[in-house]
């Protein structure tokens, strides 16, 4: 592979790692949004702030948009999808707030007025540093006019310092959650940078067996795709009276912790591969991490015979063909496999006849 080609490949699962991770980002949002609705199908019981029917119409809504995302994630979307996605659930989540702060002016003190907060920590997770302080700025903003209005509503009205505190207040939130997620990502970028340029194999599997992860040195060793081993059981390639038959053993693994070890595994095309693994348990993750080398040629090598001795260097000041000598040592030595060399015509006794005086 040339220097082009492999740059460009290296680029390639770049870009797919960060795909990965920013479908997985919306996943994990999604799902926060899916426990907000039952949360707030529970607090619209309890307290139905200023009118029932528009919590329940808010709520209503924020149903909607949680299936649509759903559907819309369940198809798979591509890098471009998958950013107006987020754009789109953002604006919606911003407007379903404030319908909810329009929904209780009554109270100064009431609760309600936390819920920008989410905005930020949703920005933070979704853009890191930028969208946390961008959604940061905006939330506070919300909180401020809420609060302004609230107050305006009971007479009271509020020094400036208290509205400027709030507006700066969210946005220090904001920018804390978005640099912690950005380093946490940056963090994660090099290792998959390192992870998808190695050559060896990389796996993890949780402690139930299962593969997790696994770097696209795959194809290479194993024969197999990442998507055809993610899934699987760790041990359903594994050859020999050394295959797993169950599940990790967590007592072998606290006891042991890293361990070196070498097991035949199955390649997809039917031949057996040896790999050397190095073992890392993670117990408080649920994580087992193993780093493998082919030395399947090593395996062969010790099997076989032991390759031939290297002749020692005849002494210098011997002639050539003589007992000990460098031609005489390496006739002397030459495996009986090999043809025997020619000799020249002075060694086998064909010696000149001296020429007669006079020619």
């Amino acid at each position: 592979m040339s220097v082009a080609a492999g740059g460009t490949e290296l680029s390639r699962r770049r870009d797919a790692a960060d795909h990965r991770a920013r479908v997985e980002t919306e996943r994990g949002i999604h799902r926060y949004r899916t426990l907000a609705l039952f949360a707030g199908a529970a607090q619209g019981l309890i307290y139905p702030a200023d009118r029932a029917v528009m919590v329940w119409a808010t709520l209503g809504a924020l149903a909607v948009s949680v299936v649509a995302a759903r559907w819309a994630m369940a198809r798979h979307p591509g890098p471009t999808a998958i950013r107006r996605l987020g754009a789109l659930t953002m604006g919606f989540d911003v407007m379903l707030i404030a319908l909810f702060l329009a929904n209780a002016l009554r109270d100064p003190t009431d609760p309600i007025q936390m819920l920008p907060l989410f905005l930020a920590a949703e920005g933070a997770v979704r853009w890191g540093r930028i969208g946390g302080m961008a959604t940061g700025a905006a939330a506070g903003v919300m909180a401020a006019t809420w609060s302004v209005v609230v107050h305006a509503r009971q007479d009271i009205v509020q020094p400036l310092a208290f509205v400027t505190f709030r507006v700066v207040a969210v946005v220090i939130i904001g920018s804390l959650l978005g640099s912690t997620v950005s380093a946490v990502r940056r963090q994660r970028r090099l290792a998959d940078m390192v992870c998808n340029a190695s050559s060896d194999l990389i796996v993890s599997f949780d402690l139930h067996g299962t593969v997790r992860t696994v770097n696209p040195a795959c194809e290479a060793i194993l024969g197999y795709t990442q998507d055809e081993l993610i899934g699987t059981d760790r041990a359903e390639l594994v050859l020999g009276e050394d295959k797993p038959d169950g599940p990790p053993d967590l007592e072998s693994l606290r006891r042991l912790g890293s361990r070196h070890v070498e097991l035949q595994f199955t390649h997809k095309a039917g031949h057996s591969v040896w790999l050397e693994l190095d073992l890392q348990p993670d117990l408080q993750e649920g994580f087992v991490y193993a780093i493998g080398r082919d030395v399947s040629a090593r395996r062969q090598t010790e099997a076989g015979a032991p390759p031939p001795r290297r002749p020692r260097r005849a002494h210098r000041g011997r002639q050539p063909g003589a007992p000990g000598g460098a031609s005489g040592a390496r006739a002397a030595r030459a495996p009986a496999h090999l043809p025997a060399l020619r000799r020249p015509r002075w060694v086998q006794g064909r010696q000149r006849q001296p020429r007669p005086p006079g020619r």
